[in-house]
């Protein structure tokens, strides 16, 4: 259910043939999903969640498997629902993003593994190969 700003406000559960509306808070990570691979050149990079019943989101990220978490920001507004982040000048491809609801820390989602990686490409453009 929306209210007249398009807002999710509810959402609706079926359980043992019973259609209900339910009033929890969630999130869900949309951008990354895992597998990208972003290159700190990019500088930026836009995360992008979903939220239901959620007026401000935590986002941390782990450079290793998340056995430690870096906070990116400590509360932004959940119906931006996307925030531009500052790539850190990290090498890993474990890297994962962590949403989290401020008001209860327990309603989270995370990230599946993906790629950061600081090291530069360089495109060859001669010799081509048709030289003698």
């Amino acid at each position: 259910m929306r209210n007249s700003k398009g807002d999710l406000i509810s959402d609706l559960a079926f359980t043992n043939g019973s259609l209900a509306l339910t009033n929890s808070s969630s999130v869900k990570m949309m951008k990354p999903v895992g597998g990208e691979v972003w290159g700190v050149s990019d500088g930026t990079r836009k995360i992008e969640w979903e939220s239901v019943l959620t007026n401000n989101v935590r986002l941390r990220y782990s450079s290793n498997n998340g056995s430690s978490w870096t906070t990116i920001v400590s509360s932004i507004s959940a119906s931006t629902g996307s925030y531009e982040w500052t790539l850190p000048n990290i090498n890993s491809t474990t890297c994962k993003l962590l949403i989290a609801n401020v008001d209860d820390l327990g309603v989270l989602d995370v990230s599946d593994a993906f790629t950061i990686t600081n090291t530069k490409s360089l495109d060859l453009v001669k010799p081509d190969g048709g030289e003698s």
